[in-house]
């Protein structure tokens, strides 16, 4: 349960109300996005979800939807939950105790990242919207669509856009492509898997500039990350469940290696 001190920035963002009402190729899905372990939801949390449609292949091709395809967090949001933990752990109540505040204070600086970019908390997201692909597949009544979704190999597309309270000039947009093999180490975390469960995670900075032309670069971001990206060189490190971040002054790629090896 997120408690009182959570507010719904996006609401009020000028990036939330440009992807809301598009009305081009990006849908409202849902506002939650649900993260499974072991096969049981154990985390949902806040998060606008978008669904993308695409022209499919072939001149007389039906539009394809991938659901969902695109998040949208607030930096903000995401202090906001920490403190919301914190506040459950220490049942405070939300009083005014000075004691107590700086106690709550000392503790939200260990679990913040030192590196926004490097959050565990968007990875969180991308490999939620990754599973809720997964199970959306698997139920497609296309025979191939299902085969895809139980391959080792075969990988999904997920984008988060994380907008920034004093950060007026552009939006982070972040795109992973998890392996089916991948999601399946939350599913069944003892056994090995059978294929490697690398993931590398793009980050980009979109601008705000120029306004008009805002969500057709935003698109076009999304449509070049799409293919999943070659890495030349990527640092494996054994961490957060077998992923990492790596952020470079911009454009970045993380890597991880998902045998746990170095």
């Amino acid at each position: 349960m997120v408690c009182a001190f959570w507010q719904r920035v996006d609401e009020a963002s000028w990036d939330y109300y440009t992807l809301r009402y598009s009305r081009e190729s990006l849908g409202k899905l849902a506002t939650y996005f649900h993260f499974r372990f072991e096969g049981r939801c154990v985390l949902t949390r806040p998060c606008v979800l978008f669904r993308y449609r695409k022209t499919g292949p072939g001149p007389a091709a039906k539009p394809i939807s991938v659901f969902p395809y695109l998040g949208y967090l607030h930096s903000s949001e995401i202090a906001g939950f920490r403190l919301d933990y914190l506040r459950q752990r220490s049942n405070n109540f939300g009083l005014p105790n000075p004691v107590g505040k700086g106690i709550q204070s000392r503790r939200f600086r260990k679990i913040k990242p030192k590196e926004r970019h490097h959050d565990p908390y968007l990875v969180a997201v991308l490999i939620a919207m990754a599973q809720e692909q997964r199970s959306r597949q698997r139920l497609h009544k296309g025979k191939k669509s299902r085969k895809k979704a139980y391959d080792p190999n075969y990988r999904f597309t997920v984008h988060l856009l994380m907008a920034e309270s004093n950060n007026y000039d552009n939006v982070n947009l972040y795109t992973a492509h998890p392996t089916v093999a991948f999601l399946e180490r939350f599913d069944f975390p003892t056994q090995a898997p059978p294929v490697p469960t690398d993931l590398d995670i793009l980050h980009r900075r979109i601008p705000h500039e120029p306004h008009e032309s805002f969500l057709q670069r935003l698109l076009q971001s999304m449509e070049v990350a799409s293919d999943p990206p070659i890495v030349a060189d990527t640092t494996k490190l054994q961490k957060d469940a077998g992923v990492s971040m790596e952020a470079n002054n911009g454009d970045s790629n993380a890597g991880t290696d998902g045998n746990g090896s170095d």
